[in-house]
């Protein structure tokens, strides 16, 4: 599936497994960044538990946004299956 800006994901695959299977919102893409960059922010709010800076310095608990690969990230729905069963259950209700 395509990840595109306002697309819903959980995170995964971080070394730090506070950052795993997060709800997040993407809201910027920069492939000029680096390929598959994009930027996310916690759905909550809340800060990551941790994140690393280009220089390679790591931020306790400092930044409520993100930079991550498109490896890290699993969008929510990806093939449409709740809205599926969602609709068969309206129909046989």
């Amino acid at each position: 599936m395509k990840i595109q800006v306002g697309t819903l994901c959980f995170t995964c695959g971080s070394r730090i497994p506070a950052n795993n299977n997060l709800l997040v919102m993407v809201v910027e893409i920069d492939h000029g960044l680096a390929p598959n960059s994009y930027r996310i922010r916690r759905v909550t709010g809340e800060h990551f538990y941790s994140t690393t800076l280009p220089t390679g310095v790591r931020r306790w608990q400092h930044d409520a946004e993100a930079w991550t690969a498109r490896s890290r990230l699993r969008p929510v729905d990806p093939d449409g299956l709740l809205d599926q069963e969602r609709q068969q259950h309206c129909l046989s209700a």
